[in-house]
């Protein structure tokens, strides 16, 4: 297992930290829909996200400000913000993932996700339909968009 030492990350570890901390996810620009590994600790871990972005290869970091609390939502502390979104890295983050399984709900999350980037990824003349079936699906299968019980 790893902390900062500077040796090569355990696969398993990225695993973990990404079933606690990562997010499998899409943005929306208009009629274009980018499909988003992220990871975000805060900034105190920077060296941590860094090591991961150096394990996988691919995507960048940057720095996401402190706010402060507004009616809709919560106070953030500054933090290390590691995201991988061009369809040519992509299939490093599914690679590892289909290796290495995430272990909670994230495993569901991941499965819709890893789709959604075989669309992007994959077809000449993207299905758009089934692009936005499997982002219905991503968004309704997040924690926070389902009710208490």
């Amino acid at each position: 297992m790893e902390t900062c030492s500077g040796a090569p990350l355990d696969p398993w570890w990225v695993t973990g930290l990404v079933d606690g901390e990562g997010s499998f996810t899409y943005n929306r620009n208009g009629a274009q829909l980018a499909v988003i590994f992220a990871l975000r600790l805060t900034a105190i871990d920077r060296p941590i996200v860094e090591r991961v972005q150096d394990f996988f290869g691919v995507g960048k970091i940057y720095t996401a400000k402190a706010r402060f609390p507004t009616a809709n939502r919560g106070a953030t502390k500054t933090s290390a913000y590691f995201r991988v979104l061009r369809h040519d890295e992509l299939p490093r983050i599914v690679e590892h993932f289909d290796s290495y399984p995430l272990q909670s709900y994230k495993a569901n999350s991941f499965k819709i996700w890893r789709g959604m980037v075989a669309i992007k990824r994959e077809f000449r003349v993207r299905n758009r339909e089934a692009l936005e079936e499997l982002a219905l699906a991503l968004s309704a299968s997040q924690p926070r968009n389902q009710s208490w019980r």
